[in-house]
């Protein structure tokens, strides 16, 4: 390791490669589990490889330790990736609409990532915000966008089944897209937050 890096998860740190990662966790005593903050790319690196980041690379506070998860990670490259096909389409407010409707997201939504992301067009900008209801679980994009869709096209069908059914319908669709399954208590919320 050059210059003085301080590991922990959350950390930033550089490699030779010229790339700055967020350290996600130690995978023993001499190696730890990078992702890269704008790609996303893990991997494993012997500690003697990380050095510090410059300050002009590090122009933002390091993310608390407690708040690097995996789903944090998750929801952050949902985000990330609907930004990338924004900026791939050439931006623009109609490119932000599509994208948005794409994901089933409102475009007011889409358009707070990307400012987000442009204060620094680090991964960690992305992430959720701590919220004074910090107990309660917050679905992903994809699992929120999974739950309008059966609840749209499933549970408000003519046939009306139950609840169950359609939470059985939701974990099905889940599982085929792999994402992770909300449980019954959050569906059956949504479904009393929709017009019937």
């Amino acid at each position: 390791m050059t210059g003085v890096v301080s590991l922990h998860p959350g950390a930033l740190v550089a490699l030779d490669d010229g790339g700055t990662y967020l350290v996600v966790k130690f995978r023993s005593a001499e190696a730890v589990l990078l992702e890269h903050r704008e790609t996303f790319r893990r991997k494993v690196v012997p500690l003697e490889e990380i050095r510090a980041v410059s300050p002009v690379a590090d122009d933002t506070q390091d993310v608390e330790p407690e708040n690097v998860t995996d789903e944090r990670w998750e929801a952050a490259k949902e985000k990330f990736d609907a930004i990338k096909r924004v900026e791939e389409l050439g931006g623009g407010a109609a490119n932000v609409r599509a994208v948005a409707a794409d994901i089933e997201v409102h475009p007011a939504t889409l358009y707070r990532w990307i400012k987000d992301y442009e204060k620094s067009r680090r991964i960690t900008d992305l992430y959720r915000q701590q919220r004074s209801d910090i107990g309660k679980t917050r679905m992903g994009p994809r699992q929120e966008a999974m739950m309008r869709r059966v609840i749209r096209d499933f549970h408000l069908s003519d046939e009306r089944p139950t609840i169950t059914a359609s939470h059985i319908e939701l974990e099905r669709r889940c599982r085929l897209k792999k994402i992770d399954i909300p449980s019954l208590d959050t569906f059956k919320t949504r479904i009393a937050m929709c017009p019937s």
